[in-house]
């Protein structure tokens, strides 16, 4: 799993000419985030959490004069966050996979669940 998210990530950067540091911030500071409160705001049935966070982002993300410089502080500090789990006995890449797929994937479906509720009517008719 790690070594398909890494790659995912690697060719974004290709693709896109950014480095890999910076695609990794804007999708775990920002993608991920946008996506959770955008599910948040649709199960509260309001449409403004993902907005305002997303427009902070971009305003920090537009106002710094090195962003390149911010994205490797933040990717630098992530990784020394998952290397901190090694307290617990998981090495980098068991930290990676279980905070930053696991866990987001799981709080995605949890949201997902409950943001579409017409998604529960559907899989129950599709089970008879």
């Amino acid at each position: 799993m790690f070594d398909l998210v890494f790659r995912f990530l690697m060719w974004l950067s290709e693709v896109t000419g950014l480095s890999y540091q910076v695609i990794n911030v804007l999708v775990y500071f920002l993608v991920i985030p946008v996506i959770f409160l955008f599910l948040i705001d649709r199960i509260r049935v309001r449409s403004s959490w993902a907005l305002i966070y997303l427009g902070v982002c971009l305003l920090v993300f537009w106002l710094t004069p090195d962003f390149d410089g911010l994205a490797e502080r933040l990717f630098v500090r992530s990784v020394r966050f998952l290397e901190s789990f090694a307290t617990i006995g998981w090495n980098y890449r068991v930290a990676s996979v279980i905070v930053g797929v696991v866990l987001p994937g799981a709080v995605f479906l949890v949201l997902v669940w409950f943001a579409f509720p017409g998604l529960h009517r559907w899989l129950k008719a599709k089970r008879k």
